[in-house]
């Protein structure tokens, strides 16, 4: 006895530990199974109109009694799974916290086709979201299906499809349902990573796909029980909705449009399973997956795609121009040895402006500027030629007679920029003066 006593002190804190996953999935599986019940319940009052066992409107007083019943039953296994140790949402403070099952919303995100944005402040709040979402959307689903009908003047033919599609409306949605209830299911027990469909739901509901489509086919499709045929009945005769809802599939397509054939109409009600079976598995499980905007007619973020940089190599050919400027225009000062003079004469030359002006003596002046070029082949040469009249001033003492030329160098290697200084390579002829 006491070492049961002590496993059962034990098992607490796991117990405690894995609440929040218990409650979690409680309430993603009586969601599901809401719908499921609502649905038949609506589709079985919906099916007597049509064959005129009920004059109707649905739901009728019994049909109503069991939707409560199916209301209580949903508030019930909540309050047990979230409420804590009294069972009970919102009092005693022992509440799975809202954080904790990914209901920590604010409020209702509501459907389209229903108002449900009450605050969500605990268990018993979330609990009235899924009342009032699951059940707008379970009306849609039925009025879709019910809604244009005429049975007063059906022919046998054309009762049996009415009660065909009712049937297999409510049929296809609810198994679609269930299958991703059961996918969302194992990604709150930690059984699957998702996101859900997995490959294994993804067969699985496009096998029921197929059969919902052929069961369709076989009931309004005139003799051949083909649609596509001559022989279909029409939707007017059938007394469908002339337009689709222009619901959006949560990352697929949008099902609006005219509906005047029997094969727009069973595309229809297959993207309209669609879009709600999606929606109602996401709002019951938040812990899981974010609830799609387009659920309640909002726009899907869009989808950023990132677009690489392109690092571009720019080669630059940078040419020198043949004519330098200099700026500012430079004053130079020159002594010149002369090597058969017998004192030394000390010639001070001062260019003002450029290129020309006028002086007593005029001397030619080359140069030749050679600049690194970056990516060049080869080094460009320019020579440039301009005439600067320098004034000169000449001493010396004694008398000196000079027969010789001197000649002057010097070798500079200029930038070539749009301004620059450069030190050209000189060679000055020099007269022979007679002082």
């Amino acid at each position: 006895m006491r070492g049961a006593i002590a496993c059962l002190l034990l098992a607490i804190p796991s117990l405690a530990t894995a609440a929040p996953v218990k409650c979690t999935q409680v309430i993603a599986r009586a969601s599901a199974s809401f719908v499921q019940a609502t649905l038949n319940a609506s589709q079985r009052c919906e099916d007597r109109v049509v064959r005129g066992k009920f004059a109707g409107p649905c739901p009728d007083s019994n049909t109503a009694a069991k939707l409560a019943r199916i209301q209580g039953r949903l508030d019930g296994a909540i309050r047990r799974a979230c409420g804590g140790r009294d069972r009970v949402c919102g009092v005693g403070g022992d509440d799975d916290a809202l954080s904790t099952i990914g209901w920590d919303l604010g409020q209702c995100p509501n459907v389209i086709g229903g108002s449900c944005s009450n605050a969500i402040a605990n268990c018993g709040d979330l609990t009235a979201c899924l009342d009032c979402a699951d059940g707008a959307a379970a009306d849609d689903a039925i009025t879709l299906a019910f809604g244009a009908f005429n049975p007063s003047s059906a022919s046998r033919e054309l009762s049996k499809c009415q009660r065909g599609i009712g049937r297999q409306s409510v049929r296809f949605l609810t198994r679609r349902t269930r299958r991703l209830q059961r996918c969302e299911d194992r990604v709150l027990r930690g059984k699957s990573s998702g996101p859900c469909p997995d490959a294994a739901t993804t067969s699985a509901l496009n096998t029921l796909e197929s059969k919902f489509l052929q069961a369709l086919c076989q009931q309004c499709g005139g003799p051949d029980k083909v649609c596509g045929g001559i022989d279909d009945l029409t939707p007017a005769a059938i007394g469908f909705a002339a337009n689709c809802p222009a619901v959006v599939i949560p990352g697929g397509s949008s099902c609006g449009g005219a509906i005047t054939t029997l094969t727009e109409l069973v595309t229809c009600l297959d993207c309209v399973a669609q879009f709600r079976s999606v929606c109602l598995t996401h709002l019951a499980a938040p812990a899981a997956v974010s609830y799609p905007p387009e659920c309640n007619g909002g726009t899907p973020a869009p989808t950023i795609t990132a677009t690489p940089t392109a690092t571009a190599s720019v080669t630059v050919t940078i040419t020198p121009s043949p004519t330098a400027t200099r700026s500012p225009t430079p004053t130079a000062t020159l002594t010149l040895p002369l090597p058969t003079a017998t004192s030394i004469a000390t010639a001070s030359a001062t260019p003002t402006n450029t290129p020309t002006t006028t002086a007593t003596a005029s001397a030619t002046v080359s140069a030749t500027a050679t600049g690194p070029t970056p990516t060049a082949t080869s080094t460009p040469t320019a020579t440039v030629t301009t005439t600067a009249t320098p004034s000169a001033t000449i001493s010396a003492t004694p008398t000196v007679t000079v027969t010789p030329s001197a000649t002057v160098t010097g070798t500079g290697t200029p930038t070539p920029s749009p301004t620059e200084t450069p030190t050209p390579s000189l060679t000055i002829p020099i007269p022979t003066p007679t002082l």
